[in-house]
């Protein structure tokens, strides 16, 4: 499904969220979750945790990237940050300096992609949830959920500076809409 569906964009966005992960040692897997969140047992001996760094990142999607052209040199990239923030860290900083240094880290790299690929836009949809001007109203009490006017705010500067070309009229059926569900 996901090779029909590389074949046929055009587009694609793609969104930076955290550099914090987990990682099974032997074979390089890296976990969408810690290791007994919601499967499995944490084991030393087996995972470790992993802050991947700016090269690492950065290297990551220009591989990402390269291998998307191949099977479509006319695509283009829009990258955006993520704004929620850490909900824990296991990097041994408080919460709130480990998620400061992942969105950074996120951004430099956004940032350098942008600046590097002519086909290559950045949406700064981070900026306008997560800085100083919007003054924390686009969260929840939880000061990480994003308010849905938070959402529609972003969306609709994102439709002011990229008008959609056409409209999808296909129906999602209930077989395809189960495989459209997505995890973090």
């Amino acid at each position: 499904a996901v090779k029909k569906l590389i074949l046929r964009t055009d587009l694609l966005i793609f969104t930076f969220g955290l550099t914090e992960a987990w990682v099974h040692k032997a074979s390089g897997t890296v976990y969408a979750t810690a290791p007994e969140t919601i499967a499995g047992k944490y084991s030393p001996e087996i995972h470790e945790f992993k802050n991947f760094t700016f090269n690492e990142i950065y290297r990551d999607f220009v591989k990402l990237r390269t291998i998307l052209k191949v099977k479509r040199p006319n695509m283009k990239f829009l990258v955006t940050v993520s704004p929620v923030p850490l909900t824990a860290t296991a990097s041994n900083r408080h919460v709130l300096s480990a998620t400061i240094y992942s969105k950074s880290v996120l951004r430099a790299v956004a940032g350098q992609i942008e600046a590097e690929f002519d086909d290559t836009d950045y949406f700064p949809s981070y900026e306008m949830i997560a800085s100083h001007p919007s003054r924390g109203r686009h969260y929840d009490d939880n000061l990480r959920s994003i308010k849905e006017e938070g959402v529609s705010t972003a969306m609709a500067v994102f439709l002011e500076q990229h008008p959609p070309v056409s409209v999808a009229t296909e129906e999602p059926t209930k077989e395809r809409a189960r495989n459209d569900v997505c995890e973090d």
